[in-house]
């Protein structure tokens, strides 16, 4: 029986690389709770209230989200989906990213 995950993408963690990228990265949805072949993870992140996401294809495990403000806290989230649906997130990881670096 094929269903969309029943638990989110385990231990995952983020790491700030520089002023507007972070690295994110998470450990596979445990077998018995997958119910189906993962297609594809949905990083979530949120500042101030506003959210957006990205898309990564399965088997990968790791992403690099690009394009963010400077020293400003992010809330990220990770979920997996199955030809059925999308399981629930993860519990949410906050990071803030660099200032502009004096030279």
């Amino acid at each position: 029986c094929v269903a969309e995950p029943s638990e989110p993408p385990e231990s995952t963690s983020v790491e700030v690389l520089d002023s507007t990228r972070v690295k994110v990265q998470w450990q596979p949805v445990p077998e018995e709770s997958r119910r189906g072949i993962i297609t594809k993870y949905v990083i979530f992140y949120t500042v101030e209230k506003e959210t957006s996401e990205k898309e990564v294809h399965a088997p990968f495990l790791e992403a690099v989200v690009n394009g963010l403000r400077q020293s400003t806290t992010y809330s990220f989230q990770v979920r997996a989906e199955t030809v059925k649906g999308a399981g629930p997130k993860s519990n949410p990881k906050n990071v803030t990213t660099k200032g502009k670096e004096s030279k």
